[in-house]
């Protein structure tokens, strides 16, 4: 079941950039985020984001994954899609669903809930 929340909520926390370190080397970043930040904060913590856009300085974190932005290191470290696991997303009516890598049972099971 999907998770509800207000959309003041959301769109707050949309525009809040926002970083924490886990106990693998990842970070959860924002949508409104701009990647200089996410890479600044990464620093510290001897991390790296590895997509780089020309545009990395206004972008957005969000425009990056609808984009498939890369950047001049795509090769070694891959596009924006390489580097994100999961995705925390706000449907138009205004639930709110997780994303992420699926097994083929999981992806049926999920398929045969929303018929």
């Amino acid at each position: 079941m999907a998770e509800i929340r207000p959309a003041e909520e959301l769109l707050s926390a949309l525009r809040r950039p926002g970083w924490r370190a886990r106990r693998t080397p990842r970070a959860v970043g924002e949508t409104g985020m701009v990647p200089d930040d996410l890479q600044s904060a990464a620093r510290e913590h001897g991390l790296l984001f590895g997509p780089d856009p020309s545009t990395h300085s206004r972008c957005t974190i969000g425009g990056m994954i609808g984009n498939k932005a890369c950047g001049s290191h795509s090769v070694a470290w891959g596009r924006t899609s390489d580097n994100v696991l999961e995705l925390e997303v706000l449907t138009y009516q205004g639930t709110v669903l997780t994303a992420g890598e699926m097994t083929g049972a999981q992806i049926r099971t999920a398929v045969d809930a929303a018929s």
